[in-house]
């Protein structure tokens, strides 16, 4: 993978809230694209102090085809150089647990700090190529993928860049835009709990600020909608809905339309009754009504999936100690072979009933389930009162348990 080869995409649909594989996979789609820009206002070209070194002569079997300038041949050996680590092969066929995907990440954003060095180095010295303006171009957008990786060293230099680029007239919207919505994320992932309801709140706060300032693009749209997600992560399921009916109201992109459809579905499920049946993996029926008068967990779920298998034993630990006050768990695989289920069932010693195959895909449809796992809490009287149950489980159940 090269990082010159990498695009930054003009719209990005959400933010994410926490870390996961997805925002590695969003990481590894952005780079540094190479577009070509207008040189910076804030960052004049200088000139050059003494005359270019003599091209160097190139040669293939004895017949001269041309010459190549020192500057030339610092940008071949750039473009050459700018080669993302790859991701190692296995992870085409299995996720990567939590602790690999840290691992990686860490090595991908050490290497985009160095590119992020080696296209500063080109552009100081060769200030007039025609290759210049877009180095500045590889600098910014590899430093910003560095930042998003953990690297706080570039977090100096990739600040002045961006408010020189924000501060410069010549500046398209997509640039700004792609640039304040880039130090958002950074502010976001930054949060120590990014489910909470205050930095939710800083977050929407941010997001006001972006619509503010384009408020022609769609892209501070389906921001909010991220904000809407986070506030019901968050168990502000009212200030959810606000959001959700406020961009109900805007004229928006299909996309997003049919995102804010799933959000305000997902919201006006709360409080309401859930049925489920479905067969279990020894035959028998799993039906919700017989759990009447004790809470229940619905745990949408898959062994491929690395942040399914490391929920497990904080899952394991909660029905352990919670089982005997009252406490259900259904399990809803999403595995696509039933060895492999019964492989992390055995490792994991998972004890709940589980249901699998056309079943479960059919529970996940009509739930509208977008990730995995996905944990829903029913109450007593078999109303759903949680949607993102993942944050403090035990607290969550204890709460629906006390409840008269």
């Amino acid at each position: 993978m090269n990082f010159l080869s990498l695009k930054d995409p003009a719209v990005l649909p959400r933010i994410q809230l926490l870390h996961s594989s997805a925002c590695l996979l969003m990481l590894l789609l952005w780079g540094a694209g190479c577009k070509p820009s207008a040189p910076s206002a804030a960052e004049p070209q200088a000139q050059p102090s003494a005359p270019p070194p003599p091209a160097e002569m190139v040669t293939i079997e004895g017949l001269n085809v041309g010459q190549i300038s020192e500057a030339d041949q610092a940008w071949e050996e750039l473009v050459k150089s700018l080669q993302a680590p790859p991701a190692p092969a296995e992870w085409e066929t299995r996720e990567p647990s939590p602790e690999e995907l840290a691992a990686f990440e860490l090595k991908l954003g050490a290497a985009a700090a160095e590119g992020a060095k080696r296209a500063l180095v080109f552009h100081e010295k060769f200030p007039t190529h025609d290759k210049a303006r877009e180095a500045r171009e590889q600098e910014l957008e590899l430093l910003s993928v560095a930042a998003e990786l953990g690297q706080t060293n570039v977090l100096e230099r990739l600040s002045r860049l961006e408010t020189a680029r924000l501060s410069d007239a010549s500046s398209t919207t997509e640039d700004r835009l792609a640039i304040r919505i880039k130090q958002l994320q950074r502010q976001v992932k930054a949060s120590d709990d990014s489910a909470s309801s205050n930095s939710v709140a800083a977050m929407e706060i941010g997001v006001r600020s972006i619509q503010k300032d384009f408020p022609e693009r769609a892209e501070p749209h389906a921001l909010m909608l991220s904000v809407a997600d986070g506030w019901m992560t968050a168990g502000e399921t009212g200030r959810a809905q606000q959001l959700a009916t406020e961009l109900a109201g805007i004229s928006l992109p299909e996309q997003l339309q049919e995102g804010v459809k799933r959000l305000q579905d997902r919201l006006n499920r709360l409080g309401k009754p859930v049925t489920f049946k479905a067969p279990g993996l020894d035959g028998k029926s799993l039906d919700l009504g017989v759990h009447q008068g004790k809470v229940v967990l619905l745990h949408f779920w898959a062994s491929w999936s690395a942040n399914s298998i490391s929920e497990l034993p904080k899952l394991q630990k909660v029905f352990n100690e919670l089982h005997l006050r009252g406490f259900e768990m259904i399990g809803i695989s999403l595995d696509r072979e039933r060895p492999e289920l019964d492989q992390a069932l055995a490792d994991h010693k998972i004890t709940w009933p589980q249901t699998f195959g056309p079943d479960s895909e059919r529970l996940a449809e009509e739930f509208q389930i977008q990730t995995i796992p996905s944990l829903w809490l029913i109450d007593k009287k078999g109303n759903l009162r949680d949607v993102n149950a993942r944050g403090n489980l035990a607290g969550r159940v204890l709460r629906l348990l006390d409840e008269k």
